[in-house]
């Protein structure tokens, strides 16, 4: 079916996106990134690392109870603008850096770094695992996430053995390598969910295993109504 393979690219490029848009560098590897613009100080460094924890997990979390209100689509497409320009700013900075040695350029690169963390815990941090769950059909949802998890030990493991090398060898220059992967990410888009995936022609084809989500809305309060229904005509927003 046409529809699982689009589900199956969307899955890959979720877990694919979540470690190879240059967080597996600055997660991994911020002491050494911090050392190579001048902050040598073990206090300063200890400061640094425990705000960006901070920093992730409030965004993280406003991100995750805000997910229905905004939807997970212009999420997604926020979080990538955001990662790729100010991601740019922190190698055009650090190879400035490299270049004149000016800590003006080292010092204006840590906001940045917590910039481009902020708009990678609006989405990346929140969404990958429940979206590949939600995008895939119930008989198909065990396979998909057991795809999903080996991809992600797979990139990881590339993080972990390949990154520290390349560092050591290249340099920012190698930090510089990551836009292009948000690039791609930004132009391949985030997919919609199952019932879009399977359109054809105008029509949306019969799903079997699926029951709508209708949101009823009294007043201030929404309540989850849950109706199966044979020819399904109403996606809600994602």
């Amino acid at each position: 079916m046409v529809g699982n393979r689009r589900r199956l690219v969307v899955l890959l490029s979720l877990y694919i996106g979540t470690n190879w848009v240059g967080n597996g560098i600055i997660s991994y590897y911020l002491t050494p990134v911090l050392r190579s613009i001048g902050v040598t100080s073990p206090g300063q460094i200890i400061l640094l690392t425990a705000g960006l924890a901070i920093w992730n997990l409030v965004i993280a979390f406003g991100a995750a109870i805000n997910v229905e209100r905004f939807g997970r689509r212009p999420l997604f497409f926020i979080s990538i603008i955001g990662m790729l320009i100010s991601y740019r700013f922190v190698t055009g900075l650090l190879a400035g850096f490299s270049t004149t040695k000016k800590s003006g350029l080292s010092i204006a690169v840590i906001p940045f770094l917590f910039l481009y963390y902020g708009f990678y815990d609006i989405a990346w941090t929140p969404l990958p695992v429940s979206y590949t769950a939600e995008i895939l059909p119930f008989n198909l949802r065990t396979k998909g996430l057991a795809i999903f998890v080996s991809v992600g030990t797979a990139t990881n493991a590339f993080n972990q053995f390949m990154n520290p090398v390349a560092l050591q060898a290249m340099g920012w220059k190698y930090i510089h390598l990551h836009p292009c992967v948000l690039s791609r990410l930004f132009v391949h888009s985030i997919e919609e969910v199952s019932v879009i995936f399977d359109k054809r022609n105008g029509h949306i084809e019969k799903l079997n295993d699926l029951a709508m989500h209708a949101v009823e809305i009294h007043g201030n309060r929404e309540e989850m109504a849950f109706e199966p229904k044979e020819n399904i005509s109403h996606v809600e927003k994602v």
